[in-house]
């Protein structure tokens, strides 16, 4: 019960302050004459889909024939930069790119579980927003179904994305939110993460694509990505409840918190 309730904490505060950056940028960037990320359709599904099982061939064909961490290291700290930049261009435009690098070197400085979940999240709420704003609501919506699909496929079928968790796990690169059972372990340094043991993890993915979807239905107003956000949430809280009948077992998250995630829209759009 103690894990259950420190788990699920943890990753609700994760999802408020993810979609609650997202929300504030996606609705801020409507006020932004001229900006590029105001298209509506920017981005199809055939787009979106295929640039992301590309980009997840790539990384694999990394793992598999390069064993040094730099590379890792590089397209981690990238992904952070390119999000925080991103958000910091809203609130600091005129210091952001100092304080995007700032704070990418802040998570190499300060290795630290707390640090690593704080500058991820903000990174992936400004790659969230950038895409999300950039795509009808229509569009993402078939993405979060077919990648809902795609994750069980990739967890029980393929067994891939275990794969690529475990091979940047071993590089020293965990692309992911850890979540320890004792919530103080948040201060441990990185390095005394081993294995699986006393920690779990949440994926971008499973904070992205949500987030994602949220950015593209903010244009609608704010009441719909609330909705859709509190639906993630509600999705969440069954992840979390699968994740404990599974003893810890790796499972796809991102179907619940898809599933939970369009319910929330549509029924805002239903009570409209």
């Amino acid at each position: 019960m103690t894990l259950r309730k420190s788990l699920l904490f943890q990753t609700i505060i994760a999802f408020l302050f993810v979609e609650g950056i997202i929300v504030y940028s996606a609705l801020s960037l409507q006020f932004v004459q001229g900006s590029p990320f105001l298209a509506g359709s920017a981005f199809t599904a055939r787009t979106f889909l295929t640039s992301f099982l590309l980009a997840t061939a790539f990384l694999l064909l990394l793992i598999k024939s390069i064993r040094h961490r730099i590379v890792f290291d590089i397209i981690f700290g990238l992904s952070i930069f390119l999000g925080v930049w991103f958000i910091a261009s809203l609130i600091l435009p005129d210091f952001a790119l100092p304080l995007a690098a700032t704070l990418t070197a802040i998570r190499y400085a300060a290795p630290y579980i707390i640090v690593q979940n704080v500058l991820l999240s903000v990174g992936i709420a400004g790659i969230a927003t950038a895409i999300g704003i950039s795509a009808s609501w229509q569009t993402m919506a078939i993405v979060l179904v077919v990648l809902a699909i795609y994750d069980v496929i990739a967890v029980y079928g393929t067994g891939h994305m275990v794969t690529m968790f475990k091979g940047l796990a071993e590089r020293g690169v965990i692309f992911a939110l850890i979540l320890p059972e004792k919530p103080h372990l948040l201060f441990k340094r990185l390095s005394q993460v081993r294995g699986q043991e006393g920690f779990s993890f949440l994926g971008t993915g499973d904070l992205a694509l949500p987030g994602v979807f949220i950015a593209s239905v903010s244009s609608t107003g704010l009441w719909y990505a609330a909705s859709a956000g509190i639906g993630s949430i509600v999705g969440l809280i069954a992840t979390n409840a699968f994740f404990v009948y599974g003893k810890g077992k790796p499972m796809p998250a991102l179907p619940p918190i898809a599933i939970g995630t369009l319910l929330g829209f549509f029924a805002a759009r239903f009570l409209a």
